[in-house]
């Protein structure tokens, strides 16, 4: 009888560290899971050509998990598709400087090289692009207008 009710509350107390544990982890992946599905919607909403709504899903993406490294990828991508280099840039570099994060989207662990080299290429294409037209000083207004769809 003695031996069961050590056996129980060695159980509990071990339960209880375990679901403390996993609690606090499932808190970061759930932040990150849901990062994930609003940073893939935004995705195909920008295959799609409904840029704005994926700026505003990417947004709230990173707004969830600031460290999702693929919505930073693809805001670069939008703001260089409209021409804003400055904005544009900025999203490339902060993914690549969170590459190193556990979870990023492409860690170090994988075979990523592809995607530095693209995001390389393309921080060097912006800045070869504001030399050329000579943008670096320019401030760039941003406004966003949320419009019924039409039927």
């Amino acid at each position: 009888m003695k031996n069961k009710f050590l056996y129980g509350i060695t159980i509990f107390i071990i339960g209880g560290f375990l679901s403390f544990y996993l609690t606090s982890k499932y808190y970061t992946f759930k932040q990150y899971a849901y990062s994930t599905v609003l940073t893939l919607s935004a995705m195909g909403k920008y295959q799609k050509g409904d840029d704005y709504t994926a700026i505003i899903l990417l947004y709230q993406a990173l707004g969830s998990y600031p460290n999702m490294s693929l919505a930073y990828l693809t805001l670069g991508d939008l703001y260089f598709k409209k021409g804003v280099y400055n904005l544009s840039k900025e999203c490339y570099q902060k993914a690549l400087s969170i590459e190193n994060h556990k979870y990023s989207f492409f860690s170090s662990k994988r075979n990523d090289s592809g995607i530095k080299k693209y995001i390389e290429e393309r921080i060097k294409k912006i800045e070869e692009i504001m030399n050329r037209k000579n943008v670096e000083n320019y401030i760039v207004n941003v406004k966003f207008e949320l419009k019924p769809k039409e039927k």
